[in-house]
This record gives structure tokens, C-alpha cells and sequence, in this order.
């Protein structure tokens, strides 16, 4: 070995890259009697899929470095040796292989194909392969080079990504939906005011408190989608000792401000002071959204919410239990989902119970429904939710 192939040696298992090096001349031999059979080798392995894996047996690893060894939780280079075919056995590992042969069967000295694999030990990569043929075995393909960049963390991060702009999407199309239908109703108030010659103050009032109903129903939405942005983008959130009480009595007078011509009573007596949840300053939107759901879905002349608590070891349990119309047990899977079965009435956006199961797991806390009479769950729901909470 000359002291060029040492140095050369040294830099190959020593590189932080993952490599292989290969014998595709069996390949290119095969390739080649295919072409005078056919003008169109995609077209032909798209026919006849199982030439794939008599094209991988062709192909032999002939080297391996560290970084390459490392990636793939090999423990020895004898056991990666040899024909490739004994990595093709799984379905996801074709698609990159069959795409890196036709590039290279079109006459390109180099591929550039993305896929996933398994490790030895049984981990899921998802790789982007560089296949190079130097210029002096352009002829034969006795000598390739293969470069393999791992991408998995890189892709992880990319899903988090796409999943965030989903829901942004969603967001702006959920604003833009529902507030038109609040400011549709707003100018159909306004015009009835203007157009019909009232004649009554009563009727005047009367279409002005709709059109102000309407305009807390619009901010509560925008106070929705802003909770639930922050929950999503503010994930390096610290949770820390919030007083439950004073949390109860804002969402009290809030639910009773929304709905001025309501009776609400809504009872916090059994709640002692100085009892503390870990969570932050969104915890008020929960409450605030279990009431209103209490609340819009109820056809009782007094809506009735009793608010109670009860402390073991560190876990604060809050149970919050209405006298609404409750909900049928076989939907309750789906409840805090967007969109569930209250949409389907026509009655808000269907944000709001996904908003308070989105909280609930911001503070690693639980929520679960059940009836407010046992096997009757027409006569109101309890949401029983869970929090770690300061001893």
C-alpha cells in the first residue's frame, strides 16, 4: 500500500460521514442487456418489479467506515459485506434503491435519492443517499461511492413544523369562517334598526342586545384562537403555583357578563383558599370555556354549575358538574376534539372543549366526563379534571 492509499485509508474510516464503497460492474452489465430490450427502464421496472431485487443482488459492498458502522448499530464490517440484497427485504427500502439505478442507468454519474431503514438493532433512519461513480470507472462502475446523510432529527423537527402550519391554517380559516357568520348577523341586526321604522325602544333594545351578544360571541372566539396559538407556539412554558379561588371567581363573572339575561349560579363555595394548581396564566380560559359549555348547551331555566375539589398526595382533583343536557357516552371519546358533535347543532366554533383538553395536557394534568346521574346522563355531565398542585 503506498502512502497516498494510507493517508487515503485514514481519511476514509476516520470521516465523519457515512460511507460505503461498492462493486456495480455485475449491475451495469445487467443494465446494459436490459437497454437493448427496451427504451425505458422505468417503464420496465414498473412492469416487472421483482427485477428490483435481482438488480440489488448485483450490487456488492465491498467497504464500510466507522461513521457508517455507527449509523446503522453494526458490530462488525464482515456482517455488511458483500450483496446489498439483504438489506432490500423491506418494502420502504425499494422505492430509493430502484430510483438510484434508473438515474445511474440514464447515464449520470451520480444519485440523489431520499429513504428510510432499520438499523441493526431495530431503529427506524431516515437517510438521503449519494451515490457517486468516479470519473475513471465511468466505463465499468467497478468502483462506486456511496455517501449517507442522516436525516432523522432533521425530519422530526420538519413534521413538528408541518403540523404547526396545519394549524395555523386552520386557525385563520376557523376566524375567518365564523366571524363572517358574526358579522353577517351584526348587520342584519343594524339593518332591521334602520330599515324597519321601529316604532318601540323595546325593539330597538331588543336587536341591539343581539348584536352585543353577538360581539362577545366574536371576542370570546378571538380570545379562543389566541389561547390555543400561545399553547402551541409557547412550548418552553414554566408552570407555577396559581390560586385556584380567585381563578373560579373571573371565570364566574365572566360566564355571567356573557350572558346578561341568563340565570347562572354558579357555586365555588366548596373550594377552599389558599389551594394551589401548578399551571400559568391561561388556566382562567379552561374554566372559563367548561362554563360557557355549561352554559350554551343547557335548556333549564336556572343553569346550575357546582364547582368541588378534593386533594391526595400532590394531585388536585376539580370537578365541575352542570345540569345541562349532558352527552350521550358514546360521543365522549371525541368530545375534545375540533369540531364535535356541539358544531353539528350549529351552536360556536366546537373550539372550546379542545382548547380545555389542550390546557389540561399543557399542565400534564387529565380530564374525564361522566354523568351527573349515574346511567342517566340526559340530567348533566361532571368534567373531572386533574392537576398536580403545590402540598
Amino acid at each position: 500500500m503506498t502512502e497516498l492509499d494510507t493517508i487515503f485509508r485514514g481519511l476514509f474510516e476516520g470521516s465523519p460521514l457515512s460511507i460505503w464503497k461498492e462493486d456495480l460492474s455485475d449491475l451495469k452489465k445487467y443494465l446494459d442487456s436490459l437497454k437493448e430490450k427496451t427504451d425505458d427502464i422505468r417503464q420496465y421496472f414498473d412492469e416487472n418489479p421483482s427485477e428490483i431485487m435481482k438488480c440489488a443482488q448485483l450490487v456488492k459492498i465491498v467497504d464500510v467506515n466507522r461513521s457508517m458502522m455507527e449509523l446503522i448499530e453494526g458490530e462488525s464490517k464482515r456482517e455488511l459485506l458483500g450483496s446489498i440484497s439483504k438489506y432490500m427485504s423491506l418494502p420502504f427500502q425499494v422505492p430509493p434503491f430502484k430510483e438510484a439505478i434508473i438515474d445511474l442507468s440514464e447515464g449520470k454519474s451520480q444519485s440523489y435519492v431520499e429513504g428510510y431503514t432499520v438499523t441493526k438493532k431495530g431503529k427506524l433512519i431516515y437517510l438521503r443517499y449519494l451515490t457517486y461513480i468516479p470519473e475513471k470507472f465511468v466505463s465499468t462502475w467497478a468502483e462506486a461511492w456511496v455517501l449517507v446523510f442522516d436525516l432523522t432529527e432533521y425530519k422530526a423537527k420538519e413534521s413538528i413544523l408541518n403540523e404547526k402550519i396545519n394549524e395555523n391554517e386552520f386557525l385563520i380559516d376557523l376566524m375567518t369562517h365564523d366571524l363572517r357568520n358574526y358579522f353577517t348577523q351584526f348587520q342584519g341586526y343594524i339593518d332591521i334598526i334602520l330599515t324597519e321604522n321601529l316604532d318601540q325602544q323595546e325593539d330597538v333594545i331588543n336587536f341591539l342586545s343581539k348584536a352585543k351578544k353577538g360581539i362577545q360571541q366574536a371576542t370570546k372566539l378571538l380570545e379562543n384562537v389566541s389561547v390555543l396559538m400561545k399553547t402551541q407556539i409557547t412550548k418552553d412554558f414554566v408552570l407555577q403555583p396559581i390560586e385556584l379561588k380567585p381563578v373560579l371567581v373571573r371565570a364566574k363573572k365572566f360566564i355571567i357578563n356573557l350572558y346578561p339575561n341568563q340565570e347562572i349560579v354558579v357555586s365555588i363555595e366548596n373550594i377552599p383558599n389558599n389551594l394551589f394548581i401548578l399551571a400559568d396564566s391561561l388556566i382562567e380560559y379552561l374554566f372559563i370555556n367548561l362554563f360557557t359549555n355549561a352554559v350554551k348547551h343547557n335548556q333549564n331555566v336556572i343553569k346550575q354549575i357546582d364547582i368541588t375539589s378534593s386533594q391526595d398526595d400532590g394531585v388536585c382533583s376539580i370537578t365541575i358538574t352542570d345540569n345541562a343536557k349532558g352527552i350521550p357516552l358514546n360521543i365522549r371519546e371525541e368530545i375534545f376534539t375540533r369540531f364535535s358533535e356541539f358544531k353539528k347543532e350549529g351552536k360556536g366554533s366546537g373550539l372550546g372543549l379542545f382548547i380545555v383538553k389542550t390546557l389540561v395536557e399543557r399542565y400534564n394534568g387529565r380530564i374525564s366526563i361522566e354523568s351527573r346521574v349515574q346511567d342517566d346522563y340526559s340530567k348533566g355531565t361532571q368534567f373531572i379534571t386533574t392537576f398536580n398542585c403545590e402540598v
